[in-house]
């Protein structure tokens, strides 16, 4: 074969393979780190579940049973499901199936995760003209940052955590969320903490008039 053609069909090959690399490198993100005891949602046809992970196996990741007002729910296997996952960024969403189903404590065996998205779940627009309104975070004092239909920020100094159940006390009215995101050095002079929350309903826009 003529040295020529050899070189070419060499550097054809070379291309190809870098080319396929650096579309599977693109591809295959590394999945997040599900740490044990991280509050984790799951979410399925049939509605949206509470859970938290408690440790990992070859087969998958090992979740607690789903609650749903603090009721065990039955998810089968081979069902699809999607974790959400607060990060400081904003909400990581992963598509797992469930593999089976423990007997004895309802526990769940999610397959591994291939790979995940983060998105900012800020999907209506917030409004600064509240801040520093007082408001009860799950009881105690706190004060707004900023205020919308899909979620908030607040400074509190109560203990939260991302992943947290959160209700949040304004005019007399409740609203409940997740944290999305805990700042304990953005609580400025009266508070320890600035937290982010996503809402589980949409707040009314007669509220927000």
């Amino acid at each position: 074969m003529p040295t020529i053609a050899l070189f070419f069909i060499t550097v054809v090959v070379s291309a190809c393979l870098t080319y396929c690399l650096t579309r599977y490198r693109k591809s295959a993100k590394c999945p997040i780190l599900l740490n044990e005891g991280q509050k984790v949602r799951l979410l399925t046809p049939s509605g949206a579940y509470w859970s938290h992970v408690q440790s990992h196996s070859p087969k998958g990741t090992v979740v607690s049973a789903p609650l749903y007002n603090n009721s065990f729910v039955p998810l089968r296997p081979g069902q699809s499901v999607v974790i959400q996952v607060p990060m400081q960024q904003g909400l990581a969403t992963m598509h797992s199936e469930v593999v089976s189903r423990s007997v004895t404590d309802h526990s769940l065996v999610l397959s591994p995760i291939a790979n995940y998205r983060v998105s900012e779940r800020r999907v209506a627009g917030r409004t600064r003209l509240l801040e520093m309104k007082p408001i009860l975070v799950n009881g105690f004092p706190g004060d707004l940052v900023d205020f919308g239909q899909t979620g908030s920020r607040f400074r509190t100094s109560v203990s939260v955590a991302a992943g947290d159940r959160v209700r949040l006390t304004m005019d007399d009215q409740d609203f409940y969320g997740w944290a999305l995101g805990v700042d304990d050095s953005g609580g400025g002079p009266h508070f320890t903490h600035e937290v982010r929350v996503q809402f589980e309903d949409p707040v009314p826009l007669a509220f927000l008039r």
